[in-house]
């Protein structure tokens, strides 16, 4: 599929539309599956050439009863191993600035009154990290590496940490700061 009029301003090259469908449907209305590569190769590529407003890929859903299922739903059944890459990565290659507080990733929920806006589960965790973020490790930062600003109302808590030291002679802690200086 191929579309070079270059004073298109509307229009779609490609539409498919799934209708018909009633409650209880389980399969897949696209089903896309690639062979077993060690390679380097993409089973699907989206390349937005300068794209300055618009989406290279946009998942949407207008429908206001979503519970139990997802928009976007990635899952990896590997034992190996993650490096380089993780299981779903995010890059951004150039040296971007931002306005608005908006970055790389961007969570929005400005409706949502009680809902969690993000969650990280990692229960069998021991030894791994559950969040692990790193700046500059040269220049020093100037700004706030991390912020954390909110209106704080009755009995809530801007910052809340919950340890369970819990079990035979454990050492831990529930806050650690470890600071060095390098210079000379």
């Amino acid at each position: 599929i191929a579309s070079s009029n270059a004073s298109q301003t509307t229009g779609t090259a490609l539409a498919v539309t799934q209708s018909g469908v009633t409650t209880g449907f389980t399969g897949n209305f696209v089903n896309v599956t690639g062979a077993s590569t060690t390679g380097t190769g993409n089973l699907v590529l989206l390349t937005a050439v300068n794209t300055t407003n618009g989406n290279a890929l946009k998942i949407s859903n207008a429908a206001t009863g979503l519970t139990a299922g997802s928009l976007l739903y990635v899952t990896s059944a590997t034992t190996g191993a993650v490096a380089t890459n993780g299981i779903v990565s995010l890059n951004a290659t150039g040296a971007y600035t931002s306005t608005s507080n908006v970055g790389l990733l961007n969570l929005t929920a400005n409706s949502t009154l009680t809902g969690t806006i993000e969650n990280i589960s990692g229960t069998a965790i021991t030894s791994g990290t559950a969040l692990n973020i790193v700046g500059s490790s040269s220049a020093g930062v100037t700004g706030d590496f991390t912020k954390i600003a909110a209106d704080v109302g009755s009995a809530g808590a801007l910052l809340t940490l919950a340890p369970d030291f819990s079990g035979s002679a454990v050492t831990g802690y529930g806050l650690k700061i470890a600071g060095t200086d390098a210079t000379t």
